[in-house]
């Protein structure tokens, strides 16, 4: 077997279904990863790369996407053009960014008085970002060394961000 593949990959290479290539790997005492949206991924995540200020926001549903798309704010000149990126509803942008500021107890964006859409991110808007993205640069690389090892993935596996 060639490390780092996924279960239905090897599936497909030889014939079988997905769960025949789990239940042996189970069976041979194979290294194999839990399948599902419900998989703690915080187990991949260096839990020392973590500051103790933004560990408040992992606690809800779907922080890491939340984070990865906040952290795509940084990098557009508007809300709008980062959710086209993202290909969600800037308004489901907005609530995430409104979600973060009141999980964190902190201002992240300047509001227009108008419309109070996000205009641009604060100081503390642009430390979080900087923050989301070294500790997805040190999750990838975790990653990266993790398939290398030989662990396979279920085909249920959700992605990480």
């Amino acid at each position: 077997m060639r490390r780092g593949r996924s279960s239905e990959d090897l599936g497909t290479g030889l014939g079988l279904h997905p769960h025949t290539i789990l239940s042996w790997c189970r069976r041979y005492d194979l290294p194999v990863r839990p399948a599902g949206p419900n998989v703690n991924h915080g187990a991949l995540y260096p839990a020392e790369a973590i500051p103790p200020e933004l560990r408040p926001v992992l606690t809800g549903s779907h922080p890491w996407k939340r984070l990865a798309a906040f952290e795509h704010l940084c990098d557009h000149p508007t809300l709008r053009a980062a959710a086209a990126v993202l290909a969600i509803n800037p308004k489901t942008l907005a609530s995430y960014v409104r979600r973060l500021e009141r999980e964190l107890d902190r201002q992240l964006a300047h509001r227009s008085d108008v419309r109070r859409s996000v205009t641009a991110l604060t100081d503390d808007g642009h430390a979080l970002a900087t923050t989301i993205a070294a500790i997805r640069s040190s999750a990838r690389t975790l990653r990266s060394a993790r398939l290398h090892s030989g662990v396979l993935h279920d085909p249920g596996e959700a992605s990480l961000p």
